[in-house]
């Protein structure tokens, strides 16, 4: 636990208002409301787990119904012989999607959206519009395939589109009718912003159709950030982490292996600067490895492609349900959170990797732990 309190990514992140810190306490403590129930089952601690869970979808919705399904699927069919678990564990689970599907129920009656989110569109589009070259982007044009919002980018102020796709209906709610934030920013509650982001869906389905390779290179390039990208490296964090710069550089060269991060502990980095995914975005997959090159973080992709495959082998080879709860609860997690953050959205495969490192620390810890007992066993005998 200490090892992820103290490092630098946990210290710039809890001082950032966003939901990225709410999300990895949310998941820390649902990690451990499993392996307490595990250990001394108790209907509260059942209740609580759930809740935590349901608090998650309801406050973020990267984390789907799907994930919620997903995640007591699996503890239903491994305590399948467990009559009491399973008296206990099917009504709280049926609870637990009725609260998440009453929000999508209210999405839909409210705003036509069937899911958590009216951004899914424009999250896709960063994966295709983003990185279509100008020969593309003109033959897509050219043979009326895609609207007009493929000539700019999702996620820019309202008045960047063309007004055929607003509506300027006053709602006389000002959370849903306001184009720019107290600061200026664009407010993506809008209203107008549903019908864009819903066709930049459509258009992003075209392009992964017309234009395969420019979806599967922004795959890449996102599976290149979730295994050998700091945390840290991140341009909305860039401020804090300046101010904790060496210790950032200490942890970086021991933990994750980050070779370049040794020059940082005697000289100013720029890297908040240089590395902003919104800069990388436009540049060419050859200019990013020559500039990122240097900063990836070996021990840190070795620890994220080695961990599931021993969680599975071991999930498989252990007897104890228990254990494999456990388990069964990290994988499905991190399964979830690799696909939606590679497939879906560009540029942020590792700041969303923050959010289930607590429950990679915790696995690392107990596999860890297991090979010292096993080790001073075999010498003491």
């Amino acid at each position: 636990a200490g090892l992820f309190v103290c490092s630098p990514a946990a210290i710039v992140y809890e001082n950032l208002l966003s939901y990225t810190y709410l999300d990895t306490a949310l998941l820390s403590s649902a990690m451990y409301l499993l392996v307490r129930f595990v250990s001394r089952p108790s209907p509260v601690t059942m209740w609580l787990f759930s809740l935590v869970l349901v608090a998650l979808c309801w406050m973020r919705s990267a984390y789907h119904l799907i994930w919620l399904l997903a995640v007591f699927s699996v503890l239903l069919f491994l305590f399948r012989r467990d009559r009491q678990f399973c008296r206990l564990a099917l009504p709280v689970s049926l609870v637990a999607v009725a609260l998440v599907g009453m929000l999508y129920m209210k999405n839909v009656a409210m705003f036509g959206v069937s899911g958590p989110s009216s951004w899914v569109g424009m999250n896709l589009a960063t994966m295709t519009h983003t990185n279509l070259t100008d020969e593309a982007r003109k033959q897509l044009e050219d043979s009326h395939a895609v609207s007009a919002l493929t000539e700019g980018a999702p996620f820019q102020q309202l008045n960047a589109y063309p007004a055929s796709f607003r509506t300027n209906e006053n709602s006389d709610v000002p959370i849903l009718d306001m184009e720019s934030r107290f600061d200026g920013s664009p407010n993506f509650n809008n209203r107008d912003y549903i019908r864009i982001s819903s066709l930049f869906g459509r258009d992003a389905a075209t392009v992964i159709k017309v234009f395969p390779e420019v979806y599967l290179g922004s795959v890449y390039r996102n599976l290149a950030n979730f295994l050998f990208r700091s945390s840290t490296d991140y341009r909305l964090v860039s401020a804090n982490v300046s101010r904790v710069q060496a210790w950032d550089a200490l942890y970086s060269t021991l933990i994750y292996g980050r070779i370049a991060a040794m020059d940082q502990l005697w000289s100013k980095s720029e890297r908040g600067e240089v590395g902003a995914p919104s800069s990388l975005k436009h540049m060419p997959l050859r200019d990013v490895v020559a500039l990122k090159g240097r900063e990836a973080c070996v021990f840190l992709a070795i620890i994220i492609i080695a961990l599931p495959c021993v969680a599975m082998v071991k999930m498989v080879r252990n007897e104890a349900v228990k254990d494999r709860a456990i388990l069964g609860f990290f994988l499905v997690t991190f399964g979830y959170v690799f696909l939606t953050t590679n497939l879906v959205n560009f540029g942020e495969a590792h700041r969303m990797r923050f959010e289930i490192e607590p429950l990679i620390v915790v696995i690392l810890g107990w596999f860890g732990s297991d090979l010292w007992r096993r080790w001073c066993s075999r010498h003491r005998a």
